[in-house]
C-alpha cells in the first residue's frame, strides 16, 4: 500500500470502491437469506446498517489510539477502506428512494439542496476548529459531507439538460472530472506542477499548488 501511495496516490479511494462492489452484494445476500428480507428491503437495511455502524467504529478506533493528533486524521481515517465505507452507502439510500419513493424524493428539492450545500460548506470549516473535541471530526465529518451531497441529489438529478455557459460548464466538468482526478496528483502535481521554476522561485504554498493543478488538469 505504501508503494501505491507514492506511485499512484489517488488509488486509496479506488480501493474503497472495489471493496464496496465486493461487500455490498454479500451484505444484501445475508439480509435476504438470514434475515429473510425481500431484496429491496435487504438493500436498504444493508445500507442503513453500514451508515450507523461505521461512525461507531471510527469512534471506537479513535478511542483505542494513544496520542492521537489531528495530523493522523488523513492516514488513519480519511484514507482507510473500512472507515470510509459508510460514505458510499448514502448513494444506495438515494437510489432506493429515487426508485421506490419518487414523490417523497422530489419533495422540497430546492430546500434540501440549500441545506445540503450549507452542510458541505460548514463541514469544511467547522471541523477544523481547534475548539472542537478531538473525537468529533474523525467520527462525524464524513457523515456530514455525505449527508450534504445526499440532500443535494434530488434537485441536481432533476436537471437533465439546458442551454448557456453554465450548463455547458457543468456538462464539461461532469465528463472530465473523473479523468482529471485520476491524474491530478501523480502526473500533474508531482511531475508537472512541482517541476515548474515558479514553484521554487516564489515559494508557492501547497494550497496554491493544488489550485493550479486543478485548473491545469481541468482545462
Amino acid at each position: 500500500m505504501g508503494a501505491t501511495r507514492i506511485v499512484f496516490g489517488e488509488a486509496w479511494s479506488l480501493s474503497i470502491e472495489e471493496w464496496f462492489y465486493f461487500v455490498t452484494p454479500l451484505s444484501i445476500f445475508v439480509s435476504i437469506n438470514v434475515l429473510k428480507q425481500k431484496p429491496t428491503k435487504a438493500l436498504l437495511i444493508s445500507a442503513l446498517a453500514i451508515i450507523v455502524i461505521i461512525p461507531i467504529y471510527r469512534y471506537l478506533k479513535l478511542a483505542s489510539m494513544e496520542n492521537y493528533t489531528s495530523e493522523l486524521f488523513d492516514n488513519y481515517f480519511r484514507k482507510q477502506v473500512f472507515t470510509r465505507f459508510d460514505s458510499l452507502m448514502y448513494g444506495i439510500v438515494a437510489a432506493y428512494l429515487a426508485t421506490f419513493h419518487l414523490s417523497n424524493w422530489k419533495k422540497f428539492m430546492k430546500v434540501k439542496f440549500w441545506i445540503g450545500l450549507f452542510l458541505l460548506i460548514a463541514s469544511k470549516y467547522v471541523y477544523e476548529l481547534d475548539s472542537l473535541p478531538l473525537y468529533v471530526s474523525p467520527t462525524f465529518q464524513f457523515c456530514t459531507e455525505s449527508l450534504g451531497v445526499f440532500l443535494m441529489l434530488p434537485f441536481l438529478s432533476s436537471i437533465k439538460n439546458g442551454k448557456g455557459v453554465f450548463y455547458k460548464a457543468i456538462t464539461y466538468i461532469s465528463l472530465t472530472s473523473y479523468s482529471a482526478y485520476l491524474i491530478h496528483r501523480s502526473i500533474v502535481q508531482f511531475l508537472i506542477i512541482n517541476q515548474l521554476p515558479i514553484i521554487d522561485m516564489f515559494g508557492v504554498s501547497i494550497g496554491l499548488k493544488s489550485t493550479i493543478s486543478y485548473f491545469y488538469t481541468g482545462y
